[in-house]
């Protein structure tokens, strides 16, 4: 009997390097994103937009990072396609 190779399974998130800098808000220890340039999220969500993939969320992460998460993982590819052709 043949063995079933296994499927795997497509991410629905992708972690880039951003421009921000976690800084500590006025409200305490927790801190908060700080762009350090004003257009770049916006042109990410309308790049995200033009190729009319379905955004679930984007997060900050602590080391200048972000995680941009969809509903279908086949989006997740493709958004890092785009991302990865635009970036160069």
């Amino acid at each position: 009997m043949r063995k079933r190779k296994k499927v795997k399974k497509h991410k629905d998130s992708i972690t880039i390097k951003a421009p921000f800098l976690m800084l500590p808000s006025n409200k305490g220890s927790k801190k908060e994103p700080v762009w350090l340039t004003h257009d770049y999220l916006p042109q990410l969500i309308e790049l995200i937009k033009s190729k009319d993939l379905s955004l679930k969320e984007i997060q900050t992460l602590p080391k200048g990072q972000i995680k941009i998460s969809f509903h279908d993982p086949r989006h997740t590819t493709l958004f890092g396609l785009h991302y990865d052709k635009n970036k160069h």
